[in-house]
């Protein structure tokens, strides 16, 4: 992990290790480790990146335990019930110092989910999810919101997997998919709002939002920017 010195472009390691990251408000991150075997914990690195908690929450892999929520008051995780495995995962809230506020049950009952990506706006989860079929070619792929109490609110289907979602503002939120495709959302209601985007190569991989316009990196190194 290094911070770049903005001024001078001094570059500047903080810290080694294999681990995904999520930022919250106020700028602390939180880092999950993905190493299946091994003594590495999961940590919150406060404004000077010094650790604030280090425990590891649970069996982390990246097919079932990643997802990013940025930018909330506190930070968000997946972990499975018992914590050891990836299946009946739950949407944990956590605090600065680590402890548990709230927990959400999202995995379906027969089966689980996988390659989540996910978004908070407002009271609104809105999460992107595969769900597990051992045929590759009965894959399911969904959209759907949950309100904090777990609240299932709408669903819809779509025809591949996400591969990044952003709020435009507290009505939008824009989708990013595998096939190529960049298609904007209404956050109540999941209906389409815009097309963006229908083509299938390049493909898209992350998404950005200011100021009414719309960034879109692709695989190939190019950046689109849809002004809305």
């Amino acid at each position: 992990l290094y911070t770049v010195n903005l001024n001078d472009g001094r570059i500047c390691e903080r810290m080694q290790g294999s681990f995904t990251l999520s930022k919250c408000a106020d700028g602390e991150l939180f880092g999950r480790q993905t190493r299946h075997q091994g003594k590495e914990k999961d940590f919150i690195l406060d404004e000077n990146y010094e650790k604030s908690f280090s425990r590891r929450i649970g069996h982390y892999d990246l097919f079932n335990h990643f997802i990013r929520i940025d930018g909330q008051e506190n930070f968000f995780a997946l972990v499975g019930r018992p914590a050891d495995q990836h299946k009946n995962k739950e949407l944990v809230e956590l605090s600065k110092d680590g402890k548990i506020l709230s927990r959400i049950d999202i995995d379906p009952g027969d089966n689980h989910y996988m390659n989540l990506n996910g978004i908070l706006s407002g009271d609104s989860f809105v999460l992107s999810e595969k769900v597990y079929n051992s045929n590759p070619y009965n894959r399911n792929f969904i959209l759907f919101s949950l309100d904090k109490k777990g609240q299932k609110g709408w669903q819809i289907k779509t025809t591949s997997n996400v591969t990044a979602l952003i709020a435009v503002d507290t009505d939008t939120f824009a989708a990013a998919f595998r096939n190529g495709e960049i298609t904007l959302y209404g956050i109540k209601t999941g209906k389409v709002k815009k097309s963006l985007k229908n083509t299938e190569y390049p493909i898209p991989l992350s998404l950005a939002y200011t100021d009414g316009r719309l960034a879109a990196g692709y695989d190939t190194g190019d950046i689109d920017l849809f002004i809305l």
